[in-house]
C-alpha cells in the first residue's frame, strides 16, 4: 500500500464550526493509480472544486450496496452509487437521479448521513461528496446500469467491505468525516 495525502478539512462551517484536520489515509495503490496513469501535465491544470453525491443504500439485512469503479478516476476501487450534484437539484432529487441512473432503483426518502471533503493534491481537484442513506425494499433488485463506468455491483455486510475502498468512502466508513459514519 502506497501512502496518500488526504486533506479533510472545514467545508460546510454550519457542520464542522471550521476545524480543519489533515488525515493521512493508507489507500490502495489501485484505488489512486490516476496519480501514475493519465498522461495529463498536471502542472497546468487549474484548481477546481465539484460537488458529489453518495448513495448509502441498505437492504434488509443491512448490507450497503457498493459499485466498483471503471475508469479514470480511482479505477477498481469499491464506492457508493452517485455522481455529481446538477445545477438546481438538491441533494436528494440529484441522489435519487444517480441511483436510478446507475443501478435501475426508484428510492425514496433519502436523509442526510455525512459529508466528506477530499482534495486530490497532485491533480488540483477537490470534492465535496455529500452522503446520503436510504433503503432498498426487497422488492426491488439494483443492477448494473452503465457497464462503461462499472465493472460489478454487490451487497456486503458493513464490517466486512471489499478493497481498495473509493477515499470519500473510505473516509466515510472510518467515520472521519461531518456528520456520520456506516
Amino acid at each position: 500500500m502506497k501512502k496518500v495525502g488526504i486533506v479533510l478539512s472545514c467545508a460546510l462551517a454550519l457542520l464542522s464550526g471550521c476545524k480543519k484536520e489533515k488525515v493521512t489515509l493508507q489507500v490502495d495503490e489501485r484505488a489512486t493509480a490516476i496519480n501514475n496513469s493519465h498522461p495529463q501535465n498536471y502542472e497546468n491544470l487549474k484548481p477546481s472544486i465539484g460537488i458529489g453525491l453518495a448513495a448509502i443504500i441498505e437492504n434488509e439485512k443491512g448490507e450497503i450496496l457498493l459499485i466498483q469503479r471503471k475508469g479514470f478516476w480511482a479505477d477498481g476501487s469499491w464506492a457508493y452509487p452517485g455522481g455529481k450534484l446538477e445545477y438546481g437539484e438538491t441533494f436528494e432529487c440529484g441522489t435519487l437521479r444517480e441511483v436510478e441512473e446507475e443501478v435501475g432503483l426508484k428510492l425514496s426518502n433519502p436523509e442526510f448521513a455525512g459529508m466528506a471533503n477530499v482534495v486530490w493534491e497532485k491533480e488540483k481537484y477537490q470534492f465535496i461528496t455529500v452522503f446520503m442513506r436510504m433503503r432498498c425494499p426487497a422488492d426491488q433488485t439494483p443492477r448494473n446500469c452503465e457497464p462503461d463506468k462499472c465493472y460489478e455491483i454487490g451487497w456486503f455486510p458493513k464490517d466486512n467491505l471489499p478493497s481498495p475502498l473509493f477515499p470519500a468512502l473510505k473516509l466515510f466508513a472510518e467515520g472521519k468525516t461531518y456528520g456520520g459514519s456506516l
